[in-house]
């Protein structure tokens, strides 16, 4: 009877813990992405990095990060390869 009862069990069991994994799983996919914070270097006329830093974020939105909130010159992200201020960054 003991036998009878875990063999008919078992498998329930199985595709129970199966469907929790999935939704648990599930539930960690959609939680927010942690943004990563850079910063920013705006631009002498030169095209080169200056002195000025800026706390920006990497994460694509509508909002360009900038030296003055929502105005001033645009901050840009030092490009890893060619040492330059290349990498467009986004405001936080």
């Amino acid at each position: 009877m003991k036998t009878l009862f875990f063999k008919n069990m078992l498998p329930i069991v199985i595709v129970i813990l199966g469907i929790s994994g999935a939704f648990a799983n599930k539930s960690m996919s959609s939680l927010p992405r942690y943004v990563a914070p850079e910063t920013g270097y705006t631009r002498d006329p030169s095209g080169h990095c200056t002195d000025i830093d800026v706390l920006c974020n990497n994460t694509p939105s509508a909002f360009l990060c900038r030296l003055y909130g929502t105005s001033g010159p645009q901050a840009y992200g030092i490009d890893p390869t060619t040492h330059d201020c290349l990498k467009v960054l986004y405001r936080p």
